[in-house]
């Protein structure tokens, strides 16, 4: 893979606050004109996080491809399509398309890696930046931070990205949380709504401490919901 790699051209540089993330044009690479690579700042990351797209693509979820890696420079498929927080922004793909994705995205990642004692393979960075929607699916971007946990902490800590998405704390933000645990809980039951919604409090109220912009808008909708359900 790295002597085909060599020659291949940069086409564009996407953002990235951890690590060098490129489009390459590689025409001596059967297959694949155009992938992506990313630089890790450890072997180890990009170790970690070819093997855990390894698992996740031979369990069927929708991922970028691992197509190799060399040191910490890690060959990914190269996928078009809509960022999820181009498609809130700015409304590009009508709600029950994109929400039923997403949920239907969680649900495979948490169903397909569950364990004995109910703990599922977080996806952990829920940024709507770390997914993308094409062809009427959902596929999940960036795969450093994974964990093991309750899988309402992915659902909560998604729910608040959505909600402090701009325009933030809308009815139309809400609803759309909401449409995605109802979507969620179509497929499955046994993550009580009470869970998913402490985890949203908690992300919201880290969130806060760390955006300053979105501070008080956090704090009046928190207020707003105590003692009353959050999903619609």
């Amino acid at each position: 893979m790295e002597d085909k790699i060599q020659s291949g051209r940069v086409i564009k540089t996407f953002y990235s606050k951890r690590n060098t993330v490129q489009l390459l044009q590689c025409r001596n690479t059967p297959g694949a004109e155009y992938i992506i690579l990313k630089k890790h700042r450890t072997i180890q990351g990009a170790v970690a996080e070819y093997n855990t797209l390894m698992r996740l693509s031979r369990a069927g979820l929708a991922v970028p491809a691992p197509l190799g890696r060399e040191g910490k420079n890690l060959y990914l498929q190269y996928l078009e399509g809509e960022l999820l927080v181009d498609i809130l922004e700015h409304n590009l793909v009508p709600r029950p398309a994109w929400t039923r994705a997403l949920a239907r995205w969680y649900y495979m990642l948490h169903g397909k890696t569950a364990s004995g004692d109910g703990t599922v393979m977080l996806k952990a960075d829920n940024n709507l930046r770390n997914f993308l929607f094409t062809g009427g699916v959902v596929y999940g971007l960036d795969f450093e931070e994974t964990g093991c946990g309750d899988p309402a902490k992915d659902l909560g800590q998604l729910c608040a990205y959505i909600l402090a998405n701009r325009p933030a704390f809308t009815a139309e933000r809400l609803a759309e949380a909401s449409a995605v645990i109802h979507q969620y809980r179509l497929f499955n039951l046994e993550v009580p709504l009470k869970r998913i919604e402490n985890e949203l409090i908690l992300e919201l109220r880290k969130m806060a401490q760390r955006r300053i912009e979105v501070s008080e808008a956090i704090k009046r909708f928190i207020e707003s919901r105590q003692n009353n359900h959050i999903f619609l």
